[in-house]
């Protein structure tokens, strides 16, 4: 990738961001107009929502990634056993 085609999708990634950021703050400014405080209720609702799920991901998810991490690590060597087993006994169905 040459240094033009960088910047370019460098400076296209900043566009989608300020455009995503102020069509957000557009919703949420209409929004707010519209429902007054109660849109503030239901945002701290939804905070909240999501302040329950990190801290069950924090204290159960973490907990489980690492129990289960070493049967993930077997399946996936079986899978990559399984599928060499079956490029080498049918060499004539691969397909280029």
């Amino acid at each position: 990738m040459d240094e033009r085609t960088a910047s370019r999708e460098k400076q296209a990634r900043i566009l989608a961001t300020i455009m995503g950021v102020l069509m957000a703050g557009g919703v949420l400014l209409v929004l707010y107009l519209s429902l007054g405080v109660v849109l503030l209720y239901g945002l701290g609702i939804v905070a909240g929502i999501t302040f329950v799920g990190l801290l069950h991901y924090w204290t159960w998810g973490r907990a489980l990634m690492a129990e289960t991490a070493e049967e993930r690590a077997q399946l996936l060597i079986k899978e990559e056993a399984e599928r060499n087993a079956a490029a080498a006994s049918a060499p004539w169905e691969r397909r280029f």
